[in-house]
C-alpha cells in the first residue's frame, strides 16, 4: 500500500483531483476531488481497477479525516484485506453463503424437514458441503454449466493462485471417466 497523503493533510492539500492513496497489489486508487463551490467540499473516490466503486463526499477537515481513516483501514489495510487478494475474497465469501443458503434450502424441501432451516455446522455442516460440492460439480462437468463460484485456483504450469469466476472449466478432476459426469 503506498499512502501519498495521511487522512488529516488530505483537507489542506487537495486543491485539484488528486490520488491520495493507492495499493497495486489489489488495483485500489483512492482520489480527493475538490468541489468547486461556495463552500469547500471533497469528493472521495474510490477505484479498483479503475472503475469507481465508491464515492463519497467529505463537508469539513474533521469529516474528511474520521471518513479517510476508516476507508484506508477497509480498503488499505492487509487487516481487511489479504495482499491482492481482497475484493476476490469478499466475492468469494459472499458467493459462498448465498450457496450454502441454496443448498440448505433445496435439502429443507428435498427431505420435507425444517431442521435444514434450523442449520447447525456440527450436526448439518458436513452434508450441506458435500451435497453443495457434489451437485455443482455435477452441473458443470456433466451439463457443461458454467457454475458460477469464485475461488483461487492453483496453476498446473506454475503453481501460482489465480482468481475465477467459474473455476470448474480449468478444474482437473481425477476421476475424468467417472459415468455420473458422462
Amino acid at each position: 500500500m503506498e499512502q501519498i497523503y495521511s487522512p488529516s493533510e488530505v483537507w489542506d492539500k487537495t486543491f485539484s483531483p488528486t490520488i491520495i492513496a493507492k495499493d497495486v497489489h489489489t488495483g485500489i486508487t483512492i482520489y480527493a476531488v475538490p468541489e468547486d463551490c461556495a463552500f469547500k467540499s471533497l469528493t472521495i473516490y474510490i477505484l479498483c481497477d479503475g472503475n469507481v466503486i465508491c464515492e463519497e463526499e467529505v463537508l469539513s477537515a474533521d469529516e474528511c479525516e474520521a471518513r479517510l481513516t476508516e476507508i484506508y483501514e477497509l480498503y488499505l489495510t492487509s487487516n481487511s484485506y489479504d495482499n491482492d487478494t481482497s475484493l476476490e475474497q469478499e466475492s468469494i465469501n459472499e458467493r459462498e453463503e448465498e450457496l450454502n443458503q441454496a443448498t440448505i434450502d433445496f435439502l429443507s424441501v428435498a427431505i420435507s424437514s425444517d431442521d435444514f432451516n434450523n442449520y447447525d455446522a456440527d450436526t448439518f455442516g458436513e452434508i450441506i458441503e458435500d451435497c453443495k460440492e457434489h451437485f455443482l460439480e455435477y452441473l458443470a462437468r456433466k451439463h457443461s454449466i458454467n457454475v458460477y463460484r469464485p475461488m483461487f485456483l492453483e496453476d498446473t504450469e506454475t503453481g501460482e493462485d489465480y482468481f475465477s469466476e467459474t473455476p470448474y472449466e480449468d478444474m482437473v478432476f481425477e476421476d475424468e471417466d467417472n459415468p455420473i459426469y458422462k
